[in-house]
C-alpha cells in the first residue's frame, strides 16, 4: 500500500497523508456516523476525507457565483490593467482587461516565491510582453510600494520604475477596495456579470470562495 509522503528541507518535518478508511476499524458506516455527529459538513470534509474544494471560512465575497467564471483572454492592442501586491514571500501581479461589454475580466494572476521585486517586476514584464504583443499597460499598487524596507534602498514603485513599469495608487481601507469588487460581481441590467475571472485561475477563484485571513 503507498502512502503519500512530504518532506519539508526547511525544518525537516516529514508528512505522510493517511485516510482513515485504511483503518478496518473506522471504515465502517457505524464509525462514520459516530465521527461526524456534531460537526459541519465541510469540516467533515476538509479534515477527515481531505478535500479541500470544501473552503474554511465564511466567504468574504458571497456575491461570487458560478457566472463570474469564463474563458477570458487578450484582444489585441487592448489596454492591460495590471494590480501590483508587494512582499518578499509572495508577491502579486494580477492581469486585467475590459471587454466590449465594459466588463472587468480577470485574464491571469502571477504568483512570486521568495524572490525580490526585481526578480518579479522582470519577470511579468516579460510575461507580458511575450502574451500580450501590442497591449498597453496602466499599473495599479499597494500604498506600500512607496515605503523603503530594509532589504533595499530603493522602494518597490521605484524599483518597477527602472524596469519602464510605472504603477499609481493610494492609501485606501480594506472594506473601500472590497466594496468596488462587490458592486462589480453582481448581474447588471444588461444581463450581463460587472467581473469576469478565467476559469484557469484556481488560485484566484479559491480565494473568492475562501474567508478572508
Amino acid at each position: 500500500m503507498l502512502v503519500p509522503i512530504v518532506r519539508n528541507k526547511n525544518n525537516h518535518f516529514t508528512v505522510a497523508t493517511v485516510h482513515y478508511s485504511l483503518d478496518p476499524f473506522k471504515n465502517t458506516p457505524e464509525w462514520i456516523a459516530r465521527a461526524k455527529r456534531g460537526m459541519p459538513e465541510n469540516g467533515w470534509r476538509r479534515e477527515y476525507e481531505i478535500d479541500y474544494t470544501f473552503f474554511a471560512g465564511k466567504p468574504f465575497f458571497p456575491e461570487f457565483k458560478e457566472f463570474n467564471l469564463a474563458t477570458v483572454g487578450y484582444q489585441e492592442r487592448q489596454i492591460i490593467y495590471r494590480g501590483w501586491d508587494y512582499g518578499f514571500h509572495r508577491p502579486c501581479c494580477l492581469i486585467t482587461t475590459l471587454n466590449e461589454f465594459d466588463q472587468w475580466c480577470w485574464i491571469n494572476c502571477i504568483l512570486g516565491k521568495d524572490e525580490g521585486i526585481m526578480d518579479f517586476g522582470r519577470r511579468v514584464r516579460n510575461f507580458c510582453l511575450a502574451e500580450y504583443p501590442g497591449a498597453r499597460y496602466i499599473d495599479a499598487d499597494d500604498i506600500a510600494g512607496t515605503q523603503v524596507s530594509d532589504k533595499s534602498q530603493q522602494t518597490s514603485r521605484q524599483i518597477l520604475n527602472a524596469l519602464g513599469i510605472y504603477p499609481q495608487g493610494r492609501k485606501q481601507e480594506i472594506n473601500e477596495g472590497a466594496q468596488i469588487i462587490r458592486q462589480k460581481l453582481p448581474i447588471r441590467v444588461d444581463g450581463k456579470p460587472g467581473l469576469l475571472v478565467n476559469r484557469i485561475l484556481t488560485d484566484v477563484i479559491d480565494g473568492f470562495k475562501g474567508g478572508l485571513h
